[in-house]
């Protein structure tokens, strides 16, 4: 199973570093319309999300994982949250 990771440039940027499928989002709908598309392919075990993201679509978020528990869908928080900013 691959691991698929959505978020702004900056917090996919480790994942892609990491080997993981990594796809660049702007918006909350772009993230919806992402993984719409992504839940269909089921080879992917482990979604990472971007948590400033996933808040602004809180209620979608919500239903996909209610819904499905493969794949898992997780919430990271981005580099400034984390103080990570000032090294990348």
């Amino acid at each position: 199973m691959r691991i698929l990771a959505i978020g702004t440039k900056k917090f996919v940027f480790l994942y892609k570093a990491l080997g993981a499928e990594s796809i660049e989002v702007s918006s909350p709908n772009e993230l919806i319309e992402v993984l719409e598309e992504k839940m269909k392919n089921h080879d992917i075990g482990l979604i990472v999300i971007e948590e400033e993201l996933a808040n602004k679509t809180r209620k979608y978020i919500n239903q996909v994982k209610f819904k499905t528990p493969i794949p898992v869908i997780i919430e990271m928080p981005n580099e400034t949250a984390t103080g990570l900013d000032r090294f990348i």
